[in-house]
C-alpha cells in the first residue's frame, strides 16, 4: 500500500497472497516524476535505487544493515544537532555495485529518545539531513494508518474462502476508512475518524439525515 503524505489517504492498494514479495509488488507501480518514496528497510534494494533515480523519484529509507559502501565525501555537519554525520557513499559489495554504481547520500541521526542511531539513504542531495530525517520519521503515519484499520474495521470472519472474496472483504474495508475521510474532510468536521464511525454504526439501517447526524443536531422520533 502507498499512503499519501498530504491528506493520510491509501492512494495505490495491491493484496496479494504472503508469498509474493513486497518489494516486487512496489517495482511495477507507476510513480509520477518528483514524487518522493519513503519506505522501510525491507524495500532496501539497490536495483530499484537505480530504477527510482532514473525516473527522478526522490527516496527515504533506513540503511540495511550488512551493506558495503565507500565514502565518497563528507559533507558538513553542525556540531551540537541530532544530525551525527552526513555522506556521499557508493556501494562496494558485488551485487549492489553491479546494480547501482551512482552516487547515494547516507545520514547518521540520533534520535533524543533512542540510543542508538538511525542510518538513512537517499536520492536528495540538496535537502537538509534534519528534512531527510523528518521525511522518515513522517513515515509512522502508515503504522498508525494500519493499527486504526485493525482497532476500527477489523475482519473478523470471511464470508468466502476464494481469494477473490477475501481481496472483496479487505477492499471493503478500506472503502469505509475512505468514506469516513471524505466525509470528515468534505464537512469539516471536528471529530476524529473513530468519533465518527462510532456515531454512524448504530444507524446503518435507519434512514436519517447523515450530515445532522454527525453534527448531533439529528432529532429522533420518540
Amino acid at each position: 500500500m502507498a499512503l499519501d503524505h498530504g491528506g493520510q489517504l491509501p492512494t495505490l492498494i495491491d493484496i496479494t497472497s504472503a508469498r509474493v514479495c513486497e518489494r516486487t509488488v512496489a517495482r511495477h507501480w507507476a510513480f509520477p516524476e518528483g514524487t518522493v518514496l519513503c519506505f522501510d528497510r525491507g524495500y532496501f534494494d539497490s536495483g530499484w535505487f537505480r530504477e527510482l533515480c532514473q525516473r527522478k523519484i526522490v527516496f527515504v529509507t533506513r540503511w540495511a544493515y550488512g551493506a558495503r559502501y565507500d565514502v565518497v565525501r563528507e559533507r558538513a555537519v553542525e556540531p551540537g544537532t541530532s544530525v551525527l554525520a552526513d555522506q556521499d557513499i557508493r556501494f562496494t559489495g558485488c551485487d549492489s555495485r553491479r546494480k547501482f554504481r551512482g552516487v547515494l547520500r547516507l545520514i547518521t541521526y540520533r534520535d533524543p529518545n533512542r540510543e542508538t542511531p538511525f542510518l538513512f539513504v537517499t536520492n536528495q542531495p540538496h535537502w537538509s539531513a534534519q528534512q531527510i530525517a523528518d521525511i522518515y520519521q513522517a513515515r509512522w503515519y502508515v503504522e498508525v494508518f494500519f493499527k486504526w484499520l485493525k482497532q476500527q474495521l477489523p475482519v473478523l470472519h470471511f464470508y468466502g474462502r476464494s481469494a477473490q472474496a477475501i481481496r472483496w472483504q479487505l477492499y471493503a474495508a478500506l472503502c469505509v476508512y475512505l468514506l469516513l475521510a471524505w466525509l470528515k474532510y468534505q464537512h469539516q468536521l471536528p471529530d476524529s475518524l473513530t468519533a465518527i464511525r462510532q456515531r454512524i454504526e448504530p444507524h446503518l439501517f435507519d434512514k436519517v439525515d447523515l450530515l445532522n447526524l454527525l453534527k448531533g443536531t439529528y432529532q429522533f422520533d420518540p
